[in-house]
């Protein structure tokens, strides 16, 4: 499914990073990251970060459970956000360093939307 274009009304501004950072399931997203150069992931985080708190309360006006599949984009992009919010914030790099080899890695949902 393409994710771009996706994004409700009020946050289209942020779609560029929709098709790269919007996927629907954790190992995607983890991956993804992982293949991004430090770079990347702050612009990513620059343009994410200042609505972040928008964005949240856009999501968080129905439960989750009842959350429409239209607005299921947004929910990927934000939970790329946090994982780039690590990664900004703490980490310093998209991986980590000396670690086990993220291409072994694969991240399993148990509970999906």
């Amino acid at each position: 499914m393409n994710f771009s274009q996706m994004l409700p009304d009020p946050f289209r501004d942020l779609e560029p990073f929709a098709a790269k950072y919007a996927l629907p399931d954790r190992d995607s997203r983890f991956h993804h990251r992982v293949r991004c150069t430090m770079d990347q992931v702050r612009a990513f985080y620059d343009a994410v970060m200042p609505r972040a708190h928008a964005i949240v309360a856009y999501l968080d006006r129905v439960p989750l459970s009842q959350l429409p599949l239209s607005d299921h984009a947004l929910l990927h992009l934000m939970l790329a956000y946090v994982d780039a919010s690590r990664v900004v914030e703490v980490m310093g790099a998209p991986d980590v360093h000396f670690g086990f080899d993220a291409a072994r890695m694969h991240i399993m949902d148990v509970a999906p939307l």
